[in-house]
């Protein structure tokens, strides 16, 4: 009869582990993952946050202006489209995503403020720009105190700043955007 060897294994080094429960590496491998995931995604978000910081600042250069984008908005419209007292920054930023037509429908709006506060206006400038805005049942009309700007018109990433009212400017504004 003719010998059979027995094949004898070597005893593993690695820890094993009992059924149904993951080794010890494995459990280090995902956690050092999800770590790594983790600290990649704050990056990620914190560099856009500074991204979005940076370009609501560019267009001004350092001048207070009215807004030109949407983030930061809130879901209100003012009570009126034509107003005496300032519209806050955020309703602003509302605006210029979408007004209600009396239509129905919905479209971006345009904002045209002025300040008479820093600078001299014509005694009839208000009512000048007022017969404007109410051609236009998108334009809303209000003063805005702290900008620096006499006359200021704004659509989603646009804006118009002048010295003086322009009908023929402010009118191309309007219908181009």
């Amino acid at each position: 009869m003719s010998k059979r060897r027995r094949s004898r294994k070597k005893p593993s080094t690695r820890a094993t582990s009992a059924p149904g429960r993951r080794s010890k590496t494995g459990w280090a491998l995902r956690k050092r993952w999800h770590v790594l995931v983790g600290i990649a995604s704050a990056t990620i978000i914190a560099a856009v946050a500074v991204g979005v910081a940076v370009s609501s600042l560019l267009p001004s250069r350092g001048r207070v202006l009215p807004p030109t984008t949407i983030a930061g908005h809130v879901e209100s419209y003012p009570r009126a489209r034509i107003s005496d007292r300032p519209i806050p920054l955020a309703v602003q930023k509302h605006i210029l995503e979408h007004v209600p037509l009396s239509a129905g429908g919905q479209r971006p709006g345009i904002l045209l403020q002025y300040n008479c506060v820093k600078f001299e206006c014509e005694p009839d400038l208000v009512d000048r720009l007022q017969a404007i805005a109410q051609r236009y049942e998108y334009v809303y009309m209000a003063p805005y105190p702290e900008m620096d700007a006499k006359i200021a018109l704004t659509a989603y990433r646009r804006i118009l700043t002048l010295d003086e009212p322009d009908e023929d400017r402010i009118l191309e504004f309007i219908e181009r955007f």
